[in-house]
């Protein structure tokens, strides 16, 4: 093997080492999170979950793990 394609094998074993040791942070307290919307209250009354989820997320930036927790916590209200 040449030595460019052993340095470019070794690069990508790197980065495949690297994302698969990534940390993941931990999702925040359903109490620190932004309220929800109108709108998200409506979608998740109507029982759109996703729709409601994919809302929250576009106007809060909350991860989907977040999001989910919030629309959770509407359905029993």
């Amino acid at each position: 093997m040449s030595t460019v394609l052993m340095g470019v094998i070794a690069f990508l074993a790197l980065l495949v080492l690297f994302f698969a040791t990534g940390k993941k942070t931990p999702a925040r307290p359903l109490e620190q999170l932004p309220p929800a919307s109108a709108g998200v209250q409506a979608l998740a009354s109507l029982g759109k979950r996703i729709d409601a989820i994919k809302l929250y997320r576009r106007e809060t930036g909350a991860t989907l793990r977040e999001a989910k927790q919030v629309v959770d916590s509407l359905r029993g209200q």
